[in-house]
């Protein structure tokens, strides 16, 4: 297992900065924003992806996973299909660079959608992902995140997939938010989450469902510590991914504070947690 932040925290670095902040703090590894040209993306030409993985090796760090913005749950067949050959793409980028996780979202669908028909679609196309990510080593990660936030629902569509290179991205907030028990996620997903996003907040159930508000991790209700001793009872192997929301929310603290923060926070609950 190994302790990694993903470049959401860090929207206006460049990748030699990310690398120098992942070793100032002692972190193995990076998870890739895959989006906007910014740190990695399909669109990277063969030298650009030599120059990244070369940068990344030679700093002694792993490409965690790379983070894909498709959206598997997709009424319109078409559409679905363009998720797949997205994401495929994101495979070979994946293989190009070194990286063993590629994320995907289900995403949102209409109230009115066949739920059980969507879902069986939707399984369908990411069996098909899985192939051709198999065949690559790569493992595909469905976040608890949107309409598929609990592990309950997660866990449903992974059921039907039932393909072994496709699995679960546990972002630890989402289920957490929305009243799913860290047992019940754990269980709902047990023994298929590949990839995490640790983060931590305050509830404030009086901003509606879900509510809640970001803070740095050990300051808010998020048990993170129980989660982790849940995933390592569960055998997990990946890496424990700090997700430090600064794109989407500014006003957060400086994101090296939260660098410092989380990787001696993790290292303090590895110890405990293996003594």
């Amino acid at each position: 297992m190994t302790i990694s932040f993903g470049t959401l925290a860090c929207p206006d670095w460049t990748i030699q900065e990310v690398i120098r902040a992942a070793r100032k703090y002692g972190y193995d590894g990076v998870e890739l924003r895959g989006a906007d040209r910014q740190h990695i993306s399909p669109e990277f030409t063969p030298i650009e992806r030599r120059d990244v993985r070369h940068r990344f090796e030679d700093a002694g760090l792993q490409i965690v996973a790379i983070t894909a913005y498709t959206r598997f749950a997709q009424v319109d067949p078409d559409a679905l299909q363009g998720q797949v050959d997205t994401i495929k793409r994101y495979v070979d980028l994946a293989v190009d660079v070194g990286a063993p996780v590629i994320r995907t979202f289900g995403g949102q669908y209409p109230e009115d959608a066949d739920r059980e028909a969507l879902f069986d679609t939707m399984a369908d196309a990411l069996r098909q992902a899985g192939e051709y990510a198999a065949q690559a080593d790569v493992k595909i990660v469905l976040e608890t995140h949107d309409a598929f936030s609990l592990g309950a629902v997660t866990g449903d569509v992974l059921n039907r997939v039932n393909h072994p290179a496709v699995g679960a991205l546990w972002d630890i907030m989402h289920p957490f938010r929305f009243g799913e028990s860290p047992q019940e996620t754990c269980q709902h997903l047990q023994g298929r989450v590949y990839h995490t996003h640790l983060k931590d907040g305050h509830l404030r159930p009086e901003k509606g469902p879900g509510g809640h508000e970001l803070c740095l991790p050990g300051d808010g209700d998020v048990p993170i510590k129980e989660i982790m001793q849940l995933l390592i009872a569960d055998g997990y192997q990946g890496s424990w991914c700090l997700e430090w929301e600064k794109t989407w929310h500014p006003e957060l603290p400086d994101t090296e504070v939260a660098l410092e923060r989380f990787v001696t926070l993790i290292r303090g609950y590895l110890e405990e947690l293996s003594s």
